[in-house]
């Protein structure tokens, strides 16, 4: 959990140099996903509180309209899900709920076929577009330590998945 949680604590780090917006929008995703498993571990209530007084500051010296805070991390939510949604193949097994986008539209991601996809209601300026991603394909699960697994990626060679997202 210690781990986990630095691993957290610098990637809000990091958001911070970049701008502060990226870092709420982090701290919030950090906080999201981390809010369910709080009274698992007194470590991850108090890097809830730590970040939830963060995310004030950050309100605070943003000075943006607390929708627009919220759209744009509804967005954050959605892009992240969407890509699971896509690498890990959950919209082989049916519709797969993205929860809702900028707005608090509740979005559906079909599959039209293996590689075509859509949104619904299709949230999107554009009729389609392809999302690609670098993967590398792992015949094993488990690793001796970080090094063997890093090896092991090192090896694998780099390809790349496609999906067309279309109008439905």
């Amino acid at each position: 959990m210690d781990e986990h949680l630095t691993i957290w604590r610098r990637g809000v780090e990091w958001a911070l140099r970049q701008h502060p917006l990226i870092a709420l929008l982090v701290s919030r995703h950090a906080t999201t996903l981390y809010a369910s498993r709080q009274v698992e571990d007194e470590r991850i209530s108090a890097f809830l509180a730590e970040q939830r007084r963060l995310q004030q500051h950050l309100e605070q010296a943003l000075n943006l309209p607390l929708e627009t805070i919220d759209d744009a991390y509804r967005l954050l939510r959605l892009m992240d899900w969407c890509s699971l949604a896509l690498c890990l193949e959950r919209y082989r097994q049916g519709p797969v709920d993205l929860g809702t986008g900028p707005g608090g539209i509740p979005l559906t991601l079909t599959s039209a076929s293996h590689e075509r996809l859509t949104v619904r209601p299709w949230p999107f300026d554009v009729e389609r577009f392809t999302v690609e991603v670098p993967v590398r394909r792992l015949e094993r699960r488990t690793f001796e330590g970080d090094g063997d697994l890093q090896q092991t990626l090192h090896q694998v060679p780099l390809a790349w998945r496609h999906w067309e997202l279309v109008r439905a």
